[in-house]
């Protein structure tokens, strides 16, 4: 007799993987915009620059419009599917297991690819504009910081073009650090010794991403360089991402995640008869990320001296 998975084991291992996606996530989703997009199309994200009030010359008069910048910044959709395969007999113990080998690889596999985009899309090239005449927007020269070696300083003279930028409306400060960068941070006094702290988990040194919370007035993330130099970041992200530090307002990223039926992921089981009957789990999921103003964003990169 045929295997068939019954609809509602289906619908709960889906709702396994979102779950745990949710649990787990990626560590750059929390500190980014996060939009839910519907349909097949790239989504459309309104820029709207400053404007200023005018005098009122003639009360009784016509009324004459003031002037604002608008613009289209742009998130373009990406099919990713994971598909793994397993056996009838492990697949009916793991539906009642939330926690299952399977739930897990797929829900840390999304959370890494989520990390994935939104580094790209922090030092990347932006779309912008008209749908049928969309201009590569680039990080420019103003909004970079090259330096041969990594010091605390560098990230105050991010935040302080953060600052000049005018860009303070209040979504907060965040701070994306390899780890091998963040060790530096051990060796520094203002941010281990008490007498620069009021925070305690600062002292010591202790590098975990909780502990690093609120220094300068900001959200730190640590990536690993395991991560950071995996395939995967290097192709999306490309080549050198580790020796880069992002210092960003949360508002000048968007994560855009394409909802199918109200769901994030979709997944099926199905028997693989060209398997040797096998079951093939298989989940996808539509996302894009982009930069949304450049203002907000700040890029510190090491090279080698």
């Amino acid at each position: 007799m045929a295997f068939t998975a019954l609809e509602h084991h289906v619908v709960e291992y889906s709702s396994n993987v979102e779950l745990l996606s949710q649990q787990q996530t990626s560590k750059l989703e929390a500190v980014v915009d996060v939009r839910g997009f519907y349909g097949e199309k790239a989504e459309a994200i309104k820029q709207y620059g400053e404007t200023e009030f005018s005098d009122l010359a003639d009360p009784l008069g016509d009324t004459a419009f003031d002037s604002i910048d608008k613009d289209s910044r742009w998130a373009f959709p990406s099919d990713k599917k994971n598909a793994l395969p397993t056996t009838r007999e492990d697949w009916l113990r793991m539906i009642s297991d939330p926690m299952s080998p399977l739930v897990s690889a797929q829900a840390a596999a999304l959370g890494r690819l989520k990390d994935a985009y939104i580094l790209a899309a922090l030092g990347g090239t932006a779309q912008t504009g008209k749908y049928d005449a969309l201009v590569g927007t680039v990080l420019p020269a103003s909004q970079k910081i090259p330096d041969t070696a990594f010091t605390l300083g560098l990230i105050k003279d991010a935040i302080q073009i953060l600052e000049d930028g005018d860009t303070d409306d209040g979504s907060g400060i965040v701070v994306v650090i390899p780890a091998k960068f963040a060790r530096v941070l051990q060796d520094d006094p203002e941010f281990t010794s008490s007498d620069y702290n009021t925070s305690q988990a600062f002292v010591g040194g202790n590098m975990y991403a909780e502990k690093m919370q609120g220094f300068l007035g900001a959200t730190w993330v640590s990536m690993s360089n395991k991560f950071l130099t995996s395939a995967m970041v290097q192709a999306k992200a490309g080549a050198g991402i580790e020796d880069k530090i992002y210092v960003y307002r949360r508002s000048g990223v968007c994560l855009g995640i394409w909802n199918k039926d109200g769901k994030m992921v979709e997944s099926k089981v199905d028997e693989r008869a060209d398997k040797n009957y096998l079951v093939q789990v298989y989940s996808k999921l539509t996302l894009g990320a982009t930069r949304k103003e450049e203002a907000k964003v700040v890029e510190i990169t090491i090279t080698a001296p």
